[in-house]
């Protein structure tokens, strides 16, 4: 329709768009009626080489005259741009979605100017999608889904200073670092393309990934065992290559660098394979050592913008090819070998060419180095995490064996003097050492469960009006993995309050340098025996062949005291102090049963001897009965931490066999018994997978029923994936559990269990 405001020459008005609208119509024979609708407005001109009407508007069949106030967006398809189509099939939204925007969703006006006009647009925001449409709010421009959120979290002064002090001891002996991962991240232009689902371009998509599944995924669930000298080298790939973050420690504060980064740094330039791969080999090899588990990570789009293919093959222009790539890629595998755990990951669509990531791989794999080739779905969310989450297992597998191989091979003892254990402490002693709140940010951690899992939970200290802590500088005891010091709580005025406690900390330097996780495995094995303690002492109660007067069996609570002094920080696990007078241990986690041999207690020397058990006396090794060690068909639970729970699950009944009936009346069982049945019984409670031992403490005969007070147990777990050492490296696993049948001899409180095995 011609213009009517002025006379039709060369430049011709019309509406800002042109609208196609398609109508559909019910009818009795299902046909479909098209209309073909457009309007003008003298708002944008059009030039025509000549006084004739345009071409295009000779083709139209209809002319309809319709405002904006008439249309109804449910009876109509909105028009789309060329620009729109191809955005909605990138980002894979679909049309229908733009339709219940403009109904549904929020609209915010917007003002753009360009060549001196200003147009109005409008942004509909609905299900995580962004529409932005023309005035008329029917003519879209473009479209995006909303990214994924990636934000920074709140970090607590602990956790600042924790990260200093790892910051600070890496500087001063960069050979506690137990596991160095390289990223080398694809920054090239192409990392632009908004082709992702879920984020606006692939460059936000990778960041989002190694933040979400690496960075925060591991530190939230304490059975990856990470630590602040687990630490993260990141690359920039671009023409030339850059060192963004060097041997960050893996931590909170790390996790908020990286983010913060990820929003400014911005995809251009070429990628160049080369200069990457030069400088991951130097960061690689910077302090190395052959109990450091390496990871490198390279994560691109493509092919390398440092070769250049001519159209009679590979040949290259002007100096690089892609055997040099694959030199650079070989030479890393062959230094590192299995040391070396990586991932080439590629994403892109599905026809792009990502041959030369796939031979880096190969190369590395030739030369003993451990990884494969990724390639990720840009059209599934997850792709990408899901590769970067499998290969990180292995890099907490290969940390966990070099680790191991380093305690067998130089673990070295911390250099201490034994003092005397102070009795009747009424104020600190002179060389005793004291920390507060306020000046060393002293906390209290507790672990607690999370889902399926344990969590460390701050919380006040011991005694309400706690202010602090006051320990002596050498410890008084050394056991097999940790050392034993006096502590106290203290009050504002520094005076001692509350009961007193005991600090254990590692005794080898690798344990002391981890920190607060070192305590995590004693604390969670304490925890699961605590709550088995509790069903065993259910099923004394519960039993009329118990007496009253039968002993209980209790674990400590503990916990973990965390201070700092300068940017050092210092860890002590905290429990009751037990009387160390009465200290010993019943059996031990080698099959030692209290009266058939000696044992060592942390308090050296204050271990009383005890006359040789009635039970034990005749005592003969011989293999228990079969049905008591043989292996149980049920699976794993995916996590370590919930292993406690097989109480939410029917227990097995005992065979009943003319052994194990037990009498109506109460059986004559000793004090002696008691240790040695809830041992037995742990096994059978946790459908024989996992043996609670090495039990210690003192028997408190004040109470009524008298009560085992222990600490410090052993859990042997069977694994039916053959994962070792899940409870700590005492763990030792299905041996650890056949050395105590191997001696044990079930007593009469076995037989009112039922448990009973001749």
């Amino acid at each position: 329709r011609k213009s009517t405001q002025q006379p039709y020459r060369n430049v011709v008005y019309f509406e800002s768009f042109i609208l196609f609208v398609v109508v559909k119509c019910k009818r009795t024979d299902e046909e479909k009626i098209n209309l073909q609708i457009y309007r003008d407005k003298p708002s944008q001109r059009i030039t025509q080489p000549n006084d004739t009407m345009p071409d295009f508007l000779s083709t139209l069949t209809t002319d309809i005259t319709l405002t904006t106030d008439t249309l109804h967006t449910s009876a109509v398809d909105l028009i789309s741009s060329i620009h729109g189509h191809q955005r909605r099939a990138e980002r894979a939204i679909e049309k229908k979605d733009l339709q219940s925007a403009v109904l549904h969703g929020t609209r915010e006006r917007q003002e753009r100017l360009k060549n001196g006009i200003t147009q109005i647009r409008y942004k509909y925001t609905f299900a995580d999608i962004v529409y932005i449409t023309d005035v008329t709010s029917t003519h879209e421009i473009t479209s995006w889904v909303l990214p994924l959120p990636l934000d920074s979290v709140r970090v607590s002064d602990n956790d600042q200073h924790q990260y200093n002090a790892a910051v600070s001891r890496i500087a001063q002996d960069p050979k506690i670092i137990t596991s160095h991962s390289v990223f080398v991240i694809d920054c090239s232009g192409s990392m632009k393309s908004a082709d992702v689902e879920a984020h606006r371009c692939r460059a936000d998509a990778v960041s989002y990934s190694v933040a979400s599944e690496f960075i925060a995924k591991r530190l939230h669930n304490p059975s990856f065992g990470v630590t602040p000298y687990n630490v993260v080298t990141v690359i920039e790939m671009r023409e030339d290559a850059q060192i963004v973050f060097k041997k960050e420690p893996m931590s909170w504060v790390f996790y908020n660098k990286f983010v913060q980064r990820s929003k400014t740094s911005k995809p251009s330039s070429h990628g160049s394979y080369i200069p990457s791969l030069d400088l991951a080999m130097q960061a690689l090899k910077e302090n190395d050592h052959e109990h450091l588990a390496l990871f490198l990570f390279f994560l691109s789009d493509g092919r390398p913008s440092d070769v250049w293919l001519s159209k009679h093959g590979d040949s290259i222009y002007p100096s690089v090819s892609r055997q040099d790539i694959y030199r650079r890629a070989s030479a890393i595998g062959s230094h590192f070998q299995e040391r070396l755990n990586f991932g080439m990951v590629g994403f892109g669509r599905p026809f792009d060419d990502l041959s030369v990531l796939n031979e880096m791989a190969n190369q590395m794999t030739i030369q003993g180095a451990v990884g494969s080739f990724h390639r990720s779905d840009l059209k599934k969310i997850n792709s990408l995490s899901t590769s970067l989450a499998n290969m990180s297992s292995t890099l907490t597998k290969t940390c966990t064996l070099l680790t191991n191989a380093r305690v067998g091979d130089s673990r070295k003892e911390r250099s201490v003097t034994i003092s005397q254990f102070q009795k009747h402490i009424i104020i600190p002693p002179n060389d005793w050492d004291s920390k507060t709140v306020r000046q060393n940010r002293l906390v209290c951690s507790e672990l607690t469960r999370h889902e399926t899992g344990f969590v460390w939970t701050q919380r006040h200290l011991l005694e309400p009006k706690a202010a602090g802590i006051s320990f002596s500088n050498d410890p008084f005891g050394k056991g097999a993995e940790r050392l034993v010091y006096q502590l106290r709580e203290i009050d504002a005025n520094g005076k001692i309050i509350g009961t007193p406690l005991v600090a254990k900390d590692g005794k080898y330097v690798e344990d002391y340098n981890q920190l607060k996780d070192f305590h995590y495995s004693f604390c969670k094995t304490q925890k699961i025996a605590a709550n088995l303690a509790v069903k065993f002492n259910d099923r004394l109660d519960q039993s009329p062949q118990v007496a009253k007067t039968v002993p209980r069996v209790k674990f400590l609570d503990c916990f973990v005291y965390t201070f700092y002094d300068q940017y050092d920080e210092y860890n002590y696990l905290v429990e009751k102090q037990l009387d160390h007078n009465q200290y010993r241990k019943w059996n031990d986690n080698q099959g030692g049963i209290q009266g058939q041999k000696k044992v060592e207690s942390p308090y050296p020397g204050m271990v009383k001897e005890v006359a040789p058990l009635q039970m034990l006396k005749d005592l003969k090794l011989k293999p228990i009965m079969s049905d008591i060690i043989e292996e149980e068909n049920s699976e794993d639970e995916e996590d370590d931490a919930s292993d406690d729970e097989a109480s939410r699950r029917p227990e097995p009944q005992p065979t009943v066999t003319t052994s194990n009936v037990a009498p109506k009346s109460e059986l004559d069982i000793l004090n002696e018994d008691v240790p040695q049945a809830f041992s037995h019984f742990s096994h059978k409670r946790s459908r024989r997978r996992r043996m609670v031992c090495d039990l210690q403490g003192v028997l408190d005969t004040s109470q009524k029923p008298p009560m085992f007070e222990l600490t410090d147990p052993v859990i042997h777990y069977k694994s039916s994936r053959n994962r070792e050492n899940v409870y700590g490296k005492t763990d030792k696993g299905q041996k650890g559990i056949n050395d105590f049948f191997q001696t044990h001899k079930c007593n009469n409180l076995c037989r009112a269990l039922g448990i009973f095995s001749s």
